[in-house]
């Protein structure tokens, strides 16, 4: 039975073969390889995105870490002998549908090619690659001795340049990072794009068009609370305005919310509307008030200055 099997297998791989251009592992192999590096590159592409959601890489540590481990392992997939890399290819993607698999399983985001591709697309993406570098297995080399001294070497470099990677993402997404996201100021970021966009949180995405009125809050801010009671609490001031969005910040987590102004902190908001800065939240003088269309800000006050700006807008509404 099993040499039926075999002869089988012989049989459609010389049809495919010929078929197909003469693939074999040599040739296969660039298929994992471009995976991994595309797959680092969305990653580093939207990190700051990713930190501010929730997923299994929403932790600096694990995203930069995969980052580097898939530059690390593209480079061994092309240079090692066909067995070690048809070898690594199989562990890695099979340990990458484990973690698919786990994602889908707790409705996380697994976020290997960034936060737009679904996670289920992802697992079934892993087992196919895992089912085509199966069917492709090579021959094993005879003489270990050569294989583990050129696998040592391949180690040692693989492992270099995939730190070196992960180091240059961190860099490259601290170099990234707005200056606006530093500092949340009305003097700053008069006639600037709004920073807080669908690049730091996916349902950010309808501040990017349209007007709105934007306040930012904190919860232990007295002004705050007086400026939501004064113009917003059983009041229909909310409604001279197209949308009005409010950010509550709590230190390193900002809850938003579309068109209702409270500030009280709702924990039963799921994890959908709620910002997890990485590291430092952006310093902001709240009270806030930003008016902004198509995604710029047109006007803008804080601190202080914000309740009269407030007032002004409410009277002559939003233009």
């Amino acid at each position: 039975m099993a040499s039926k099997f075999q002869e089988t297998k012989r049989r459609c791989n010389v049809i495919f073969v010929s078929g197909f251009g003469g693939f074999s592992w040599s040739g296969v192999r660039w298929l994992p390889v471009i995976l991994l590096i595309t797959a680092a590159a969305f990653k580093v592409e939207t990190a700051t995105r990713i930190l501010a959601s929730e997923g299994l890489l929403s932790s600096p540590i694990r995203l930069y870490g995969v980052i580097g481990f898939e530059i690390g392992c593209s480079l061994f997939l092309v240079l090692a002998n066909s067995y070690y890399s048809w070898l690594a290819s199989v562990l890695t993607f099979t340990i990458f549908g484990l973690a698919s698999g786990y994602a889908l399983s707790t409705s996380q985001s697994c976020h290997c090619f960034g936060p737009s591709i679904s996670t289920k697309v992802i697992l079934l993406g892993d087992l196919a690659v895992v089912a085509v570098v199966v069917w492709f297995r090579p021959l094993r080399d005879t003489n270990v001795s050569k294989m583990q001294s050129s696998l040592f070497t391949v180690l040692a470099l693989s492992f270099a340049i995939g730190m070196t990677g992960a180091v240059t993402a961190v860099a490259y997404n601290s170099y990234a990072r707005s200056p606006a996201l530093d500092f949340l100021l009305a003097e700053s970021i008069l006639n600037q794009p709004w920073p807080l966009t669908s690049e730091i949180h996916p349902e950010l995405a309808p501040l990017e068009s349209g007007r709105w009125l934007i306040l930012v809050l904190r919860r232990d801010c007295q002004h705050c609370s007086e400026i939501v009671e004064s113009h917003f609490v059983e009041k229909a001031h909310a409604d001279s305005f197209d949308r009005v969005a409010v950010f509550l910040t709590d230190d390193s987590d900002w809850q938003f919310s579309f068109d209702a102004v409270s500030m009280v902190l709702d924990k039963s908001v799921s994890n959908e509307r709620i910002i997890h800065w990485p590291k430092e939240s952006p310093f902001v003088s709240a009270p806030a008030v930003f008016l902004s269309a198509d995604g710029v800000v047109r006007a803008a006050a804080d601190g202080t200055d914000a309740d009269r700006f407030l007032v002004e807008l409410l009277e002559r509404g939003l233009r």
